[in-house]
């Protein structure tokens, strides 16, 4: 594990085998209001909840996973 001084934590994104957010499709879904101010989800816990949906309502990019983004300054 690599610990850097001054990063803070922004928020789960939940994305394909290609690495492309799975985010998008929740704001069509109707699912915007769950997103932060980085427009990421903030639980781990709600993005694996919402990576369950992904997986179920667009199979032909399954598997989804959940990656935690951080920024550094």
């Amino acid at each position: 594990m690599i610990i850097v001084e001054n990063a803070f934590f922004m928020g789960y994104d939940i994305v394909d085998h290609s690495v492309f957010s799975g985010i998008r499709h929740l704001d069509s879904l109707g699912y915007k209001k769950i997103l932060n101010q980085n427009y990421l989800i903030s639980s781990r816990e709600k993005a694996a909840f919402y990576k369950a949906i992904l997986n179920k309502k667009i199979p032909e990019h399954s598997p989804f996973e959940t990656h935690a983004l951080w920024a550094i300054n």
